[in-house]
C-alpha cells in the first residue's frame, strides 16, 4: 500500500506537471495566433512641440500648456500651445504591411513621468471646452474639479510631412499663427483626423485617446516629482483602434501629450505657470531611473482571411449549385446599386452568359 504522504507528493507533482503543460499550451497558442507584447522603455523619438523651441529633440524636458488666458498671445498661438510628441518605431517587433485589419490590439499604454513636481494639481477627468472660456462668455461653465487633465491624442501632419519623415529636428512650422504646426494633436471625427489644437477657439469637445492617470497623487493634490502618468488608450473607441492598427501596419506609432494648463507669464510658461513638465529620453536621469516615455502594447496578428473563389456568389466558400441558382434567378441587367447584384461575377453590370461561364469554369472550387 502506498503511504499517504507519497500519494500527496505524487498528486502535487501531477498538479505541477499539468500547470506546466497549461502554461506551455497557452504560450504556444499565443505564439500560433501571432500575439506579441511590445515593451519599449525608450522612444524612437520625442520632441517638445513649441513654437519657440530652439533645440528640438535635444531638450531634457517637455511641458504642455495653453496660450489661453493671455490677452497678448491667445489669438496668436494654438490653444494647445506646448505639446509633447512621442514616437515608437515598431516595425522590428511587429511585422508591418500586413493590412490594418490583421492587427488586433489587446491593450495599449503610454507611460510618461513628471520631471518637475509641486506645480500643478492632479485631475483625472475630462474638462469640457466651456470650462476654459472666459467667465463673461455666455457659454462658460465652471470647472467642478481642481486642476486640468493631461490628454493623449494621435498625431496629424501637414505640409508634406508624414510619420516617416517628421523627425526630432524637422521644422516646427510657421512660428506665429494658429493651426500651422507641421505635427499636431488629432482625434478622429467621422473617420477623418481632426486637428484639436484649437478646440476651445472652435468650440468643440475632442475625444482624447486617453486621460493621464497617476497613483502618485489623489485628485486635487499637487503632483510630485517622478509621478508616473499612465495613458491607457481607449480600445472601446473604434477610431482609436483603427489609429493603432494603421500604426502597426506602418511600423510607426506617433502620439501627442497635450493639456490646457495655464502658462502664466507668457510664452514659455513663466513664473506662476501651473503645468506638467515631463522627462524626455535626452534627460540625463532617463537612462538610469527609467523615467523616459515608454510604450506597452499587446497586439495579435490575425491569420490572413481566406479568398473565396470567383463564382462563389453566396460567399460560403465553394462554387456549387446554390451559386448557379442565384445566378439564373438574377439573369439580366443589374439594379442601380452594385451591392444588390452579387451574381454579376465579372462586374460589368449585367448577369449573362459571361458570368455563367465563370461559375461553370470554377465549379467545385473552394476557398484557399
Amino acid at each position: 500500500m502506498v503511504p499517504h504522504a507519497v500519494r500527496i507528493r505524487r498528486f502535487q507533482l501531477l498538479l505541477t506537471l499539468l500547470a506546466c503543460v497549461s502554461v506551455a499550451w497557452t504560450a504556444a497558442a499565443a505564439a500560433a495566433a501571432g500575439s506579441i507584447t511590445i515593451d519599449m522603455r525608450t522612444p524612437t523619438l520625442d520632441r517638445w512641440m513649441y513654437p519657440f523651441n530652439g533645440s528640438p529633440g535635444t531638450r531634457p524636458n517637455a511641458s504642455t500648456f495653453t496660450a489661453l488666458g493671455s490677452e497678448e498671445f491667445e489669438d496668436v498661438f494654438d490653444n494647445r500651445d506646448a505639446q509633447f510628441l512621442v514616437g515608437f518605431d515598431t516595425g522590428a517587433l511587429v511585422e508591418p504591411g500586413l493590412g490594418p485589419a490583421r492587427y488586433q490590439i489587446h491593450s495599449a499604454r503610454l507611460i510618461a513621468t513628471i520631471s518637475d513636481g509641486g506645480i500643478f494639481p492632479y485631475d483625472p477627468t475630462y474638462d469640457t471646452f466651456t470650462t476654459y472660456l472666459p467667465a463673461e462668455d455666455p457659454d462658460f461653465t465652471p470647472d467642478d474639479t481642481p486642476g486640468r487633465p493631461i490628454e493623449l491624442y494621435g498625431v496629424g501632419f501637414r505640409n508634406g510631412f508624414t510619420a516617416a519623415t517628421f523627425l526630432e529636428n524637422s521644422p516646427f512650422g510657421q512660428q506665429f499663427g494658429q493651426g500651422l504646426r507641421n505635427a499636431f494633436a488629432t482625434d478622429v471625427k467621422d473617420g477623418v483626423p481632426r486637428d484639436v489644437s484649437n478646440n476651445v477657439r472652435d468650440r468643440f469637445d475632442p475625444t482624447p485617446f486617453a486621460i493621464g492617470q497617476t497613483l502618485n497623487a489623489a485628485p486635487g493634490q499637487i503632483v510630485p516629482t517622478d509621478a508616473v502618468f499612465n495613458f491607457d488608450l481607449d480600445l472601446n473607441n473604434p477610431d482609436v483602434v483603427a489609429y493603432l492598427q494603421a500604426a502597426m501596419n506602418d511600423g510607426r506609432l506617433r502620439l501627442l501629450i497635450t493639456s490646457l494648463h495655464p502658462a502664466e507669464g507668457g510664452p514659455g510658461g513663466g513664473e506662476g505657470g501651473q503645468f506638467p513638465i515631463f522627462y524626455t529620453k535626452e534627460n540625463k536621469f532617463a537612462p538610469f531611473d527609467d523615467v523616459e516615455p515608454a510604450l506597452e502594447l499587446v497586439v495579435e496578428i490575425l491569420p490572413e482571411s481566406p479568398q473565396n473563389p470567383q463564382g462563389d456568389i453566396n460567399g460560403d466558400g465553394v462554387v456549387n449549385s446554390q451559386d448557379l441558382a442565384i445566378l439564373l434567378g438574377s439573369w439580366g441587367v443589374c439594379p442601380p446599386e452594385p451591392d444588390d447584384c452579387p451574381a454579376d461575377v465579372n462586374g460589368d453590370g449585367v448577369v449573362n452568359s459571361q458570368d455563367l461561364a465563370i461559375v461553370l469554369g470554377n465549379w467545385g472550387a473552394t476557398a484557399n
